[in-house]
């Protein structure tokens, strides 16, 4: 039981575990996808709201220097307009170059020197920019690209035009202003942002365009249309077959800045935005085993609690079989400490009592039944007595002494049983029957000059059916030798041994008579017939021996119980 119960416990913990790591990791893994998305959300939202902020400001600086004096005044000389083009643009180094076009889309001036001259006429974002400010999205200028320094990364510059129309005081077109600003501008903003929430999260900020193209992420995507189902919030599996939570948000302009339409896409790596939640189940996890542990032991010590006083009541249950006096079942409250103990205790006690005041009745009525067949059996061998001396036939005569002889035998054996039987129950004392049995025999089966000795050694408790054949058997065999061992006025001796012999008893019954003749057979007479019958009932096996001139000796094998 307590191996039972120590198991059960752990069992039970182990259980609670698993349900607990089962409920708990998938609450925590919701839990922490769903702080993962807020947390990219924030993160995009942020994003979009630096580039609307700062590409406001850049709109603001052109829209500002279209309204300069110097620019807006038709007859300022170039050198005065290209200072306030390059003061400009030392203001903000993210320019990569500023420029005024003359109405007919000449540049006729630029902060570096290095477009002055070429022709802008054909440009879209000229065209429009000679009615109102416009912004023009990411693109490469090849051109451009030859005129200034070569990028670290030695890739094409990209670059976002912003233009405005200058305007004179008296309301004519006097050109345009344009500006070509860096992409690497954006790139700051998302290194900044990639920075602020450290590199071991591998969150990666995207831009992308109105159209769906990736203006700023990964190499592999970057240029490329970005899938639908990668850009949408929660859990996606990417082009390079890796799940990523992702989100995004849109940038809507600031202030009288229109916007580009772009969106701030965020993804990261899953396991990463999951981690807190699997460290969370691995805590669980380890504490629940642990737990576990500590249950087994616990488990072991309650169970032995639990077990002591059922121990303590199968030990008397154990010895209650023979109904003594001294099995005491244990009910008090040191010895039996709950309820159903204390209960189990006393129903057991009451049991063995009714079972023992049964038991000791039954021994009274077999006693009395052993009395009353013995007084019985006497009766019928006087009224046999009686019959015989009216029988002149010596052949009726013989058998009438044999059967008296025989019932005479009977009741000598209840009247041992009577005497020997002192315990409750049908248990019988083997060698205290013997012994007076012997006693008792010897007076009523042999003659004078023949003696008897009883040798039962021990005390061998046996079933009353099982004596009794015993008993039966012994008075049979000690009456043959009394009528065939000592022929005539022979003396001699019959003795009678009860031992143990391995795991079983040995009883002998032998005399130092004339024996068997030379070529005699035994077992062929009423007697011993009998003995046969007599050592099966008893469950023995039997062997005789005998010689001519040395006595007959019949050895009994029994076992314990049978």
């Amino acid at each position: 039981m307590r191996g039972l119960l120590a198991l059960a416990f752990g069992l039970v913990a182990l259980l609670a575990v698993a349900g607990t790591t089962l409920l708990t990791g998938r609450e925590a893994t919701i839990q922490a996808r769903e702080d993962a998305i807020e947390t990219l959300h924030t993160f995009a939202r942020g994003m979009a709201d630096r580039l609307d902020r700062g590409m406001f400001e850049r709109w603001r600086d052109i829209r500002i220097l279209a309204t300069d004096p110097v620019l807006s005044n038709p007859t300022a000389p170039l050198e005065a307009r290209r200072a306030v083009l390059r003061r400009v643009q030392e203001s903000y180094p993210d320019y990569a170059i500023l420029a005024f076009i003359e109405p007919g889309g000449r540049v006729l001036v630029d902060s570096r020197k290095l477009a002055e001259g070429a022709d802008a006429s054909a440009r879209s974002i000229f065209i429009k920019a000679k009615v109102r400010p416009v912004v023009e999205d990411v693109h490469e200028a090849i051109v451009l690209a030859r005129l200034l320094p070569r990028q670290v990364d030695g890739l094409p510059p990209r670059f976002i035009d912003i233009a405005a129309p200058v305007i004179s005081d008296d309301g004519d077109l006097v050109g345009v202003v344009a500006g070509h600003l860096y992409w690497q501008w954006a790139e700051d903003i998302a290194r900044q942002f990639r920075e602020a929430v450290g590199p071991v999260r591998l969150i990666e900020p995207m831009i992308v365009s109105s159209t769906g193209n990736v203006l700023l992420g990964p190499e592999n995507l970057q240029g490329k249309p970005l899938p639908v189902a990668a850009a949408l919030p929660g859990p996606a599996r990417w082009p390079n077959g890796q799940e990523y939570l992702t989100t995004s948000v849109q940038t809507r302009g600031y202030l009288d800045y229109p916007g580009l339409g772009w969106s701030v896409v965020v993804r990261q790596p899953i396991e990463l935005a999951t981690a807190k939640a699997s460290h969370t189940i691995s805590r669980i996890v380890v504490n629940g085993l642990l737990a576990a542990l500590l249950a087994a032991p616990i488990g072991w010590l309650l169970a032995s609690w639990i077990a002591r006083p059922l121990r303590v009541l199968a030990a008397t249950s154990e010895r209650a079989h023979l109904l003594g006096d001294d099995v005491h079942f244990p009910s008090g409250t040191a010895k039996a400490p709950y309820q159903e103990a204390r209960t189990l205790a006393g129903a057991l006690g009451r049991l063995v009592g009714g079972l023992r005041e049964g038991q000791q009745t039954h021994a009274m009525l077999i006693r009395e039944a052993d009395h009353r067949l013995k007084n019985s059996l006497q009766t019928v061998a006087a009224i046999l007595v009686m019959q015989a001396r009216r029988t002149n036939d010596p052949l009726a005569r013989s058998a009438f002494d044999d059967a008296i002889a025989r019932v005479r035998t009977v009741a000598e054996v209840h009247r041992a049983l009577y005497r020997a039987d002192g315990l409750p129950g049908e248990q019988v004392n083997l060698c205290a029957m013997l012994s007076d049995l012997c006693r008792q025999h010897a007076a009523a089966a042999l003659r004078p000059g023949i003696e008897i000795e009883c040798e039962p050694s021990g005390s061998h408790m046996l079933e009353g059916r099982r004596a009794m054949a015993i008993g039966l058997l012994v008075a049979e065999l000690v009456t043959n030798a009394g009528k065939h061992a000592f022929p005539g006025d022979r003396m001699g001796t019959v003795r009678v041994a009860l031992s143990e012999r391995g795991e079983g008893l040995e009883l002998v019954v032998e005399d130092d008579g004339v024996g068997l003749a030379e070529g005699g057979e035994a077992g062929t007479g009423l007697g011993s017939i009998l003995i046969g019958r007599l050592a099966r009932q008893a469950g023995g096996e039997l062997a005789i021996a005998s010689k001519p001139g040395q006595g007959t000796r019949v050895v009994v094998r029994l076992p314990q119980a049978a």
